[in-house]
């Protein structure tokens, strides 16, 4: 089963996170690329919530990444960490690494068949890239918001920094850029 959880109101079971045939596959994007993302993302969909502000924004990815941490911490489930740009950044090894991990019979592979929903707005990612059918490798760029050097960003880059390193120390495997 697959699920893509980017909400705190949608809740994982305990009895899923808790039986031993569980695998989770946990990522999580530096806040210099997530906060633009949510950002950009409500100002499309939602022009008028909360998190078209940055610092709003900050907020949810903190509380976010620090349920992320609290779920690593319970140490009842088995769990891959990966950073979250090393499916672009290095796609073909982060599948084979994830491949290995569920032990899948046949390989993921940076190709993949475009759905009904691919690419649709309110279905997910609505990025044009996802219409490719295929993960195009690419590097990380740097970046320049007029907010990094605010006080609530530092705060966000703290917490991404601290629960980055819980997510690895307990994780089974990791794939770090």
């Amino acid at each position: 089963m697959f699920d893509k959880l980017l909400h705190n109101e949608h809740h994982i079971s305990d009895i899923i996170l808790e039986h031993p045939n569980t695998l989770l596959i946990m990522g999580i994007r530096a806040p210099e690329y997530t906060i633009p993302s949510i950002v950009s993302l409500y100002k499309k969909a939602h022009p008028e919530h909360e998190f078209t502000q940055p610092q709003k924004a900050a907020a949810y990815y903190c509380q976010r990444l620090n349920l992320l941490a609290k779920i690593a911490l319970m140490g009842t489930v088995t769990y891959l960490y990966f950073d979250a740009d090393a499916v672009k950044v290095t796609p073909s090894s982060t599948l084979n690494t994830f491949s290995k991990f569920l032990e899948l019979q046949t390989p993921l592979s940076p190709q993949y068949e475009k759905m009904r929903n691919t690419g649709k707005a309110k279905a997910g990612d609505s990025s044009s890239s996802l219409m490719k059918g295929e993960i195009i490798q690419s590097q990380l760029t740097s970046t320049n918001l007029p907010y990094q050097r605010s006080e609530f960003f530092k705060e966000c880059e703290k917490t991404y920094q601290n629960v980055r390193s819980i997510l690895i120390a307990n994780a089974k495997e990791s794939v770090i850029l």
